[in-house]
């Protein structure tokens, strides 16, 4: 079940309600709500490489347009998270419970 999305983590500037967060395109079939979604599709790079403090436990708004939202906390994927495909150094996004937001 879709839980409604907590609106504390926007504020105010000159009277206009603007998200706190970045926003992160991702795709909910790339990674698991469990163990996280991995940010590697070309937007979600995209997306990564305007944040100009990207760090780790930085809380992000994950999007997929007409969707679906919701809040995330960002780690470093390791060697042991990935496949051998993959160089071994991606960004992992983990979802804040309770934040999921249906946006169809």
């Amino acid at each position: 079940m879709l839980r409604p999305l907590s609106f504390a983590w926007m504020t105010r500037d000159n009277g206009v309600v603007t998200n706190a967060a970045p926003r992160i395109f991702f795709d909910s079939n790339v990674g698991s709500h469990a163990n996280g979604y991995w940010l590697v599709l070309d937007l979600s790079l995209r997306d990564l490489a305007a944040i100009p403090d990207l760090r780790d436990g930085m809380e992000v708004i994950l999007h997929m347009p007409d969707e679906l939202e919701m809040r995330a906390t960002l780690r470093r994927g390791g060697l042991e998270d990935s496949r051998p495909w993959d160089f071994g150094g991606f960004w992992i996004a983990d979802p804040i419970e309770g934040t999921v937001r249906d946006l169809s």
